[in-house]
């Protein structure tokens, strides 16, 4: 089922997941006044802060970056 509701790249990943992989993603949007923080994010979504993220990208005019973190260790 196509995602609605959401950014246009949001809904390609969600209808790419399920399709290719099988993947039921639920989108959740962050309070528009933002989450400066990984805790506020944490928060802002009802989960642990270690279940944020896996990587980051900046969107900065022209350029785009992406930084992942170190890989968790047991």
């Amino acid at each position: 089922m196509p995602a609605t509701g959401v950014h246009a790249r949001v809904a390609e990943f969600v209808d790419l997941a399920e399709e290719r992989y099988g993947l039921a993603i639920e989108p959740v949007e962050f309070p528009e006044e933002g989450t400066p923080t990984a805790a506020d994010a944490a928060d802002a979504v009802d989960c642990r802060i270690d279940q944020v993220v896996n990587s980051l990208v900046f969107d900065v005019g022209a350029s785009r970056c992406s930084v992942s973190p170190p890989a968790a260790t047991a």
